[in-house]
């Protein structure tokens, strides 16, 4: 049997293929990205070597070692176990029976009392009372009682503090404060401010006076003008007094009217003008006696 040449086979067989060289462009490529990326150079010679060699990169590169950094085993992967069985437990952490009663015997603690329920009040108790005696309709029949209101408090107007009693009360008290510094050796570090103010405080309750005379004069004189306002136009009048008196004299020069005519009467032109009768007619005011002198002219 004749035998075959051998061919070479290449390295990795069926289940680990060989890989491919990574072109020139793409090395250049890739370079070019770890300068942007700012890598260290420790970091861009590892993954350069993994380039030429043709592996895969690796997903973590150190900085600085290339010693992969152990995990640690927290405290909580310690402590976690598997559940621990009832049956595991042992009896040391039991009490036993006797423990118990002379712990409850022993104890000083209130029983327990349940939390109080809402309150039952006048309105609840009609309530139950109408709904046993008429049903459910019982509940409209309850008379809604109003409550009582509280009674407003009256609010006390603060008395008007008078501003001349108020300035004589701050003068005062300038005065005690200088009395005080001059018992404590500073008079005189205070004395002209406290002049100052006291001087101030007077001229204040000098135009205080002053307003309070001139109202008191303006109220003082419309007083006086409005009663005698009263007394000289008012019904005790000069007026109808005066209007009567002048009636009066209009009714007097009617009179003498008629006297005038009484004495200009028919006996003052009687026939017999030249009659002793008719002249006495004539003196005669009255209308009897002029007829009496025309009588006497006939004569």
């Amino acid at each position: 049997m004749s035998s075959r040449p051998r061919q070479p086979v290449a390295k990795g067989g069926l289940w680990a293929p060989s890989r491919q060289p990574v072109s020139k462009g793409t090395q250049d490529l890739l370079k070019v990205m770890m300068q942007e990326s700012k890598l260290t150079n420790f970091q861009q010679r590892q993954l350069s070597d993994r380039l030429k060699g043709g592996d895969s990169f690796p997903t973590d590169v150190n900085p600085t070692s290339s010693a992969r950094k152990e995990a640690r085993n927290t405290s909580s992967a310690k402590s976690a176990g598997k559940a621990r069985d009832g049956r595991q437990l042992t009896g040391a952490g039991k009490r036993s029976q006797a423990d118990i009663e002379k712990r409850v015997a022993n104890d000083e603690e209130d029983p327990y009392r349940p939390p109080p329920g809402k309150y039952i009040s006048e309105k609840d108790k009609r309530l139950l009372q109408n709904t046993m005696a008429y049903g459910e309709e019982g509940a409209a029949m309850i008379e809604e009682t109003p409550r009582p209101r509280k009674p407003k408090r009256e609010v006390k107007p603060e008395p008007e503090i008078d501003r001349f009693d108020e300035v004589v009360q701050l003068i005062e008290e300038r005065k005690q404060f200088l009395d005080d510094m001059e018992k404590l050796g500073q008079g005189k570090k205070y004395r002209n401010i406290i002049a100052a103010d006291i001087s101030q405080g007077i001229r204040e309750l000098e135009l205080i006076d002053k307003k309070r005379s001139e109202d008191l004069n303006l109220a003082l004189e419309k007083d006086t003008s409005t009663d005698g306002y009263n007394d000289g136009d008012g019904n005790d009048g000069d007026g109808n007094d005066g209007d009567g008196d002048c009636n009066d004299g209009d009714g007097g020069g009617n009179d003498g009217g008629g006297d005038g005519n009484d004495g200009d009467g028919n006996d003052g032109d009687g026939n017999d003008g030249d009659s002793n009768g008719g002249g006495g007619g004539g003196d005669d005011d009255d209308g009897n006696g002029g007829d009496d002198g025309g009588g006497g002219g006939d004569d």
